[in-house]
């Protein structure tokens, strides 16, 4: 319906800008290029705010607003900002052309201004058309996608981690799989490494995983056996000082596995 109207209007605009142009008359063009201006200004605010005035209302009652679409509405809205408002200013120049300047000057006037209220009403129009709405859907759709992909790669690679530090008992066996994986780099976490185990851990994580992970937050993640946490000056001396801590095979082996 809406591309009906948009179109309907473009064809009225082009007529009567040609029929005026052949049979030029100051006071006819002057009043019927304002004319299509309002009728251009009042279609397309009509067409907004139907939309925002339903869900305004959907919104008051609690009605869940099934086809609001925030991908889509605020570029929408973007250009109605931006379109509308200069609509209703070239309408207002329109106003001001004089009947004494010289006919060239007129027509230029007409011609600029006409043609700038066809610009406006395209781009406005074209908020409202499918290609518009498609333009928009397969980006969001893709990067849900992407990040839905990467939620599953960082789960799979949690599942990983467990049970490597099951294997190998740096977790206790009453630690669950669903318990480890909210846990994990999310809150304090027990496990049964020593500070330069700890310390070659976070920089194969570092390394293969995150490079942003800094050594100073990634220690507030993991607690000593005896439930205290690891001191950070501790754990920089002693990362430095031993090279190849016991059990870096095993840590080798998980990150060869998970990256």
């Amino acid at each position: 319906m809406t591309n009906k109207i948009y179109i309907y209007l473009c064809i009225i605009l082009i007529n009567a800008l040609t029929y005026t142009l052949l049979n030029y008359s100051f006071g006819i063009t002057q009043k019927t290029s304002i004319f299509l201006g309002y009728i251009s200004l009042g279609i397309f605010g009509i067409l907004i705010l139907k939309k925002y005035l339903t869900w305004f209302v959907m919104f008051m009652f609690n009605v869940k607003l099934n086809d609001y679409n925030k991908y889509i509405e605020k570029p929408r809205l973007l250009i109605y900002l931006i379109f509308l408002p200069l609509l209703f200013l070239v309408i207002n120049k329109l106003k001001i052309i004089s009947a004494s300047d010289p006919f060239l000057t007129q027509l230029i006037k007409f011609l600029i201004l006409n043609s700038s209220i066809f610009l406006c009403c395209l781009f406005l129009g074209f908020t409202w058309t499918e290609k518009f709405i498609s333009k928009f859907i397969p980006d969001v759709e893709e990067s849900l996608q992407k990040v839905s992909e990467y939620k599953s790669l960082v789960e799979e690679k949690k599942h990983k981690i467990f049970e490597k530090f099951r294997q190998f008992e740096i977790i206790d066996d009453d630690i669950e799989l669903d318990n480890f994986c909210s846990t994990f780099l999310n809150l304090p976490l027990k496990v049964n490494l020593n500070y330069s185990q700890l310390y070659y851990f976070h920089y194969l994580y570092k390394a293969r995983i995150d490079a942003k992970m800094d050594l100073r937050k990634f220690i507030e993640y993991f607690l000593q056996k005896n439930a205290k946490p690891f001191d950070y000056n501790t754990i920089k001396k002693e990362g430095s000082r031993q090279k190849n801590p016991k059990n870096q095979e095993f840590l080798d082996d998980l990150f060869n596995e998970i990256t």
